[in-house]
């Protein structure tokens, strides 16, 4: 029987605070044919010293590889990792999470009963949250239901389709894995392998980076189709002709606001909320039925909570706070989470004749909005005074 050896790639930026804790967690397997690849970033804190005194045997042996380079980023990193793994099978850790401790088993056996197989994959938890799910291609295409920790490949498809692309600043393990799949069913193992730590104090890619334009890189890269033209005019037309209800077209309209706006991260989203994945729902449908109710945020953009609690009367409508921001809370001047006028999203609508255009066109809606609010106003005030 086979047994196969796996190196493990962990990129690695100023993370001292964190990252014995994702190196111990492989060190306590009992698996041992592996090697840990850290490839240092350009770290400016006490990385270095730590690792080369903590692990000084490790380090001596050879099992784990510690490689200081330039500031270049994590996809270049994860490349330099790449190049310099020398076994079979290539697996990733980044150093706020950590793995179970039956990461090798899981994969070993799988390995073993799937011989012919290049790429497995198994299921991550957040906060007592499983993400992962059965193999998709058309719902990977829309959005990433593999977490790259808990995702493993042969390095021969590193060398054949190449690495992780260095051009994009986010979604870089969607990229990778779509590329990687393409070709390669993956087998998926309905196992927890990976603790993801889901701490929005711990600062993330997924926080500082553009979602929109990255996934257009994607979706051109991939081929992945989107859909185009006017989407909202066709939505305003079937209403009108009542082929769909006013309800079902306030749901579309916001589905599709939360698509184009940066206040809806996906990404962040199914990560925060794995048992989102798990569901047949969109996250943006997901947020725009449950999601705000049950206190969830979009993105740590966006803070719904304080968004209601400084907008009491959108609280007592019962509106989807990043809905109501979006359709028309940010033309009316209001903001969220206490942030500043300045740092608010950036306004649908400009200056230029076509925005002052758009702004135009979009008053019925906004005078809509009103009226369906006064009238809410007027049914709880008849409510009181039938009591």
């Amino acid at each position: 029987m086979m047994h196969p050896d796996f190196s493990i790639i962990m990129p690695t930026y100023n993370r001292a605070f964190c990252i014995t804790n994702a190196i111990d967690s492989i060190l306590i397997q009992e698996y041992k044919n592996w090697e840990l690849i850290i490839i240092d970033d350009g770290s400016t804190d006490e990385t270095e010293e730590l690792i080369r005194k903590k692990y000084q045997d490790y380090l001596e042996s050879g099992q784990i590889q510690y490689i200081k380079s330039d500031h270049v980023g994590v996809s270049k990193a994860r490349n330099i990792g790449l190049e310099k793994a020398k076994y079979d099978w290539i697996g990733y850790l980044d150093t706020d999470n950590t793995l179970c401790s039956n990461y090798f088993e899981v994969f070993v056996q799988a390995i073993q009963q799937n011989e012919t197989t290049k790429i497995f994959y198994a299921q991550s938890q957040s906060e007592n949250r499983i993400t992962g799910q059965d193999f998709d291609r058309q719902a990977l295409e829309k959005s990433n239901f593999i977490d790259l920790g808990a995702f493993i490949h042969k390095k021969e498809l590193f060398t054949q389709f190449g690495g992780f692309n260095e051009n994009l600043k986010r979604l870089v393990d969607w990229d990778l894995i779509l590329k990687y799949t393409k070709e390669n069913v993956p087998v998926f193992i309905p196992k927890v392998v990976l603790n993801y730590d889901n701490s929005n104090q711990i600062s993330r890619i997924t926080n500082t980076e553009s979602l929109e334009e990255n996934k257009k890189v994607i979706q051109k890269t991939h081929h992945i189709k989107h859909s185009k033209g006017n989407t909202m005019l066709l939505l305003k037309i079937a209403k009108s002709l009542h082929i769909i209800s006013s309800k079902k077209y306030k749901e579309l309209r916001a589905v599709k606001a939360f698509k184009k706006s940066k206040l809806f991260d996906t990404e962040w989203y199914l990560a925060s909320y794995p048992d989102v994945a798990k569901s047949t729902m969109s996250p943006e449908k997901h947020y725009y039925k449950y999601g705000w109710k049950e206190g969830r945020n979009p993105s740590p953009l966006f803070n719904g909570n304080a968004y209601l609690d400084e907008n009491q009367d959108v609280k007592d409508a019962g509106r989807n706070p990043l809905e109501h921001y979006l359709v028309s809370g940010q033309y009316e001047g209001r903001y969220y989470s206490g942030v500043t006028k300045n740092n608010t999203a950036s306004p649908v609508y400009n200056d230029s004749l076509w925005g002052k255009i758009k702004y135009a066109l979009a008053y019925p809606v906004r005078l809509q909005e009103e009226c369906d609010h006064v009238k809410f106003e007027i049914e709880e005030l008849e409510k009181k005074l039938k009591k």
